[in-house]
């Protein structure tokens, strides 16, 4: 979806994660400010929302860096 601000168009995502999901991102948000965490470790059988959560979190990051 496009939403318009004050001084431009902005893209904002409505992404529905579930609980493994969730809680993987929590733990990569606090790896990016914890020298001292550097791997996580997911994995899981086909359809578990591997591949998605690796795109997404790429995403993300790309945002946080621009």
């Amino acid at each position: 979806m496009i939403t318009e601000t004050e001084n431009r168009e902005e893209l904002v995502i409505d992404w529905r994660y579930h609980k493994r999901q969730s809680m993987a991102l929590r733990i990569l948000d606090e790896m990016r400010d914890s020298p001292g965490l550097t791997e996580l470790l997911y994995g899981g059988a086909k359809g578990g929302g591997k591949s998605v959560l690796g795109v997404r979190w790429a995403y993300k990051m790309c945002r946080w860096i621009i």
